[in-house]
């Protein structure tokens, strides 16, 4: 099972396990330890997320860039985001997701639908977010808009091409991309 380590974050596997009366300690394959859980309390739990094996890979590529670059496309006459960065590169439309790794290919028909209730909670999230800069919270808006265009059935008649180029501090970014990439399980497709 793959696995976010709360220290590196990035998608890793426990690779030990040892056990004590009192309580349990998880080693990663990252190196790192995770906090003892104690064994007889239900309520104490490792702080990791659990991700698909490839949103845990791409979350680490993207993490290895400085800057991750989203371009609205137009590929076969639809409409599309296109997201790239230094080890990436993964296009969307309301159809498929096409994720470009080094080594491979991956592409995934998707189902809008579920994203879009994700992305709905993001987008209130960035609204009432007091930390982020008004320029910021804009443009991740702006992001969020034209992904939610894309992803309904039928997408706004009027697409401008538009870049967006965000920092990886950006926690709404890296959080959009994991809402795109995980809960899919990505086929493997010659390139």
């Amino acid at each position: 099972m793959v696995q976010i380590c709360p220290f590196c974050e990035n998608g890793v596997e426990i690779t030990q396990i040892k056990s004590y009366p009192d309580y349990e300690q998880r080693f990663f394959s990252c190196g790192h330890m995770a906090k003892p859980i104690e064994i007889n309390t239900a309520a104490l739990n490792e702080p990791t997320t659990n991700v698909s094996a490839t949103a845990a890979l791409v979350l680490s590529r993207l993490k290895q860039s400085k800057k991750v670059k989203i371009k609205e496309k137009i590929l076969d006459g639809k409409p599309c985001l296109h997201f790239s960065a230094e080890y990436i590169r993964f296009t969307i439309n309301n159809e498929i997701l096409t994720i470009q790794l080094l080594e491979s290919k991956f592409s995934e028909n998707i189902s809008g639908d579920n994203i879009l209730k994700q992305i709905q909670s993001v987008i209130q999230e960035v609204k009432i977010n007091s930390v982020i800069k008004d320029k910021e919270r804009e443009k991740i808006l702006s992001l969020l808009k034209k992904l939610n265009d894309i992803l309904v059935a039928q997408p706004k008649k009027s697409f401008f091409q538009k870049k967006w180029v965000f920092s990886l501090t950006t926690p709404f970014i890296l959080k959009i991309i994991e809402i795109l990439v995980s809960g899919k399980k990505i086929s493997k497709t010659p390139v």
